[in-house]
């Protein structure tokens, strides 16, 4: 009896002993990213939600550096609008796939060379100023791009949408297409399947 609950008590130590090997040789799971929203089945990221934001959160920082109670608040209400944003930027980008809509490198260097003209500034510049905003220049070109899409695609859906878009004025055009664009926007919402998660 005694040498059977030895024999036991042996083998119960070497399945202790395989069991813990394998639980070191097994890695531990980490949670890398995690999907704050869900746009017609193409996913919204944490990390692509932290990087769209951190040049807001560094203004952010600095206009509420003194008011500490306000900061949670305001942190909670940009994360809000930052999904919203990137919800908006997937509409808009499906749509203009769907239009065949695109932007090339060279219009946004030609953005890029009026903003640097309109401030009486160089593109290094330009560049170095939006840096100290919290931008480098990949996301200050990439921020270009959305607003000339943006803009392609305001005018393409504005004849659609406006009977005497031809006889506007150039004043009158742009008047119209900031009304266009929040009800093309509109539009685009009311059709997609979106999900956002807390």
């Amino acid at each position: 009896m005694v040498r059977h609950r030895a024999r036991w008590a042996v083998v119960a130590l070497l399945l202790g002993a395989a069991t813990a090997k394998e639980a070191e040789a097994t890695p531990r799971r980490k949670i890398v990213d995690s999907v704050v929203a869900v746009v017609d089945e193409a996913c919204i990221t944490q990390s692509e939600l932290s990087r769209f934001l951190a040049p807001h959160e560094v203004r952010r920082k600095r206009e509420l550096a003194s008011k500490p109670a306000e900061r949670a608040t305001a942190s909670a209400q940009l994360r809000m609008e930052g999904v919203q944003a990137l919800i908006d930027r997937r509409l808009f980008a499906t749509y203009a796939a769907r239009m065949g809509l695109e932007v090339s490198e060279s219009e946004i260097d030609t953005a890029l060379g009026s903003v640097a003209a309109q401030n009486h500034l160089t593109v290094p510049e330009v560049l170095a100023a939006a840096k100290e905003q919290g931008l480098d220049a990949a996301r200050y070109r990439a921020d270009l791009l959305v607003q000339i899409l943006e803009g392609k695609i305001i005018w393409h859906d504005a004849p659609r949408r406006y009977q005497d878009w031809s006889a506007l004025s150039a004043d009158e055009r742009l008047a119209r297409a900031s009304r266009g664009r929040d009800a093309l926007l509109a539009e685009l919402r009311e059709q997609a399947v979106v999900e956002i998660r807390r």
